[in-house]
């Protein structure tokens, strides 16, 4: 159908052209300005946060704004409930959208796949760290972000309460708030994917910290689902459900959803990212954010800088020189200071690129940026990310709301997890 229609469209501006001929000089250049409008470039992004949309919206008319020829459009991929994000992008590319600049997140796999080319030096020269295979550059970060918990500081110094520096702790703050009617956590599983973030606290808390290829190992063979830190992982997601720290409607609750709940004072906490941030305070412009960083029991918590949600250039942008050109410049534009600026202002995100950049931030989000200057470190794969089979993710999601729900125990959902790492895998 594509290909039929732009046949069509060719044909029409050359008999427009031929016309032209006949008529004079001036409507032969009237022709050729309207044939040289470039075909638009696309810019992928995933759905879910409207936040993160309407900034690549900004970006994106700031942009035409200087460049009144070239057109450029924000898209978000196909959310298919059940599915993951690599699902998502798999169903654009069979309909032969994956065209243009994508948001990318395992970047190992379609660069396998030869769905994305190396990016240019006049981009990553801007970046502090890039995505390097085969000392080639297939994807630059969109700016560093952290997880976290958000709580409520005005309900914290009500009832006295204390930021936790162990994993111990942390649950003795839980069991506070249970004795005064409070919920503890907000967990959204009614968006399967905000899983993501308890799945990948856990996993660097428990696993990470004992084995930083521990993914790679497991697709070697030589770990297993059923090892002592994995369990160990699973055991501490189900014992929040089993003494109810944890909202009852947590199955029905979507992601978007959170923010209701703990800016009406109906959960004291919420583990998520960063970017919330913004959501936050326009749900709500008195709430007072509070941020710790999910501690473990070193005390010494985990605060890394997220970067494996990055931009790539598709296969498909670089065979269109002009197309591919105006996606380099983009880019570039993206992470030029002054569009920059706006850019983590509006995200709360952390600055990736080497040139300094200042902006103004909460108070919430000067101390996230504090602590990760004195204790971030990078992030390396994670449970979704990297060489995770891909698909995995979703069957990890659902067993971990299983294994809140009661269906399984901790052996049993570690089986599950095993089986469908291998049958993931065997797809793959």
């Amino acid at each position: 159908m594509m290909r039929r229609t732009l046949c069509s469209v060719s044909l029409i501006l050359s008999m427009a052209i031929l016309a032209a001929c006949g008529h004079g000089q001036t409507g032969k250049l009237d022709v050729l300005e309207v044939e040289e409008k470039q075909v638009p470039l696309e810019v992928l992004i995933s759905g879910g946060d409207a936040s993160w949309q309407s900034c690549m919206e900004e970006v994106a008319r700031d942009y035409m704004a200087l460049h009144p020829d070239q057109e450029i459009q924000i898209k978000q991929v196909i959310n298919i409930e059940g599915e993951d994000y690599k699902s998502s992008l798999a169903v654009m590319d069979a309909l032969g959208e994956f065209d243009g600049i994508v948001e990318m997140r395992n970047v190992e796999l379609y660069k396998q796949a030869e769905k994305i080319v190396p990016l240019p030096s006049e981009v990553t020269d801007l970046l502090k760290t890039c995505t390097v295979i085969d000392g080639q550059v297939y994807a630059v970060p969109r700016f560093y972000a952290c997880r976290g918990i958000i709580y409520n500081k005005k309900l914290f110094q009500e009832y006295g309460l204390a930021v936790p520096e162990t994993y111990e702790e942390f649950l003795q703050l839980c069991e506070n708030l249970k004795r005064k009617n409070m919920p503890p956590l907000v967990i959204g599983g009614g968006t399967l994917w905000h899983m993501d973030f308890w799945l990948n606290g856990l996993y660097s808390n428990r696993i990470r910290m004992e084995d930083e290829e521990w993914i790679s190992h497991r697709n070697e063979g030589t770990v297993s689902w059923q090892d002592e830190n994995p369990k160990n992982l699973l055991a501490d997601f189900k014992e929040l459900f089993r003494k109810g720290y944890v909202q009852s409607e947590y199955r029905t609750t979507t992601d978007s959803q959170t923010i209701e709940v703990l800016v009406d004072g109906k959960a004291a906490m919420l583990y998520s990212g960063t970017w919330m941030f913004a959501q936050i305070l326009k749900a709500a412009p008195d709430f007072e954010i509070g941020w710790f960083f999910l501690p473990n029991n070193s005390q010494n918590p985990v605060v890394e800088l997220e970067e494996n949600i990055g931009w790539s250039i598709t296969t498909a942008c670089k065979e269109d020189s002009i197309k591919y050109q105006t996606a380099v410049d983009f880019l570039k534009f993206y992470y030029s200071k002054e569009e920059y600026g706006k850019v983590v202002a509006s995200m709360n995100g952390i600055p990736a690129v080497k040139e300094a950049i200042s902006y103004d931030c909460i108070p919430a989000q000067q101390a996230v940026i504090a602590a990760a200057q004195a204790h971030g470190v990078m992030e390396g794969p994670t449970i979704s990310t990297g060489n995770t089979p891909e698909g995995f993710a979703i069957s990890c999601y659902d067993v971990m709301l299983k294994l809140a729900d009661g269906d399984y125990t901790v052996d049993e959902a570690a089986r599950q997890l095993d089986m469908a790492w291998e049958e993931k895998r065997g797809e793959n």
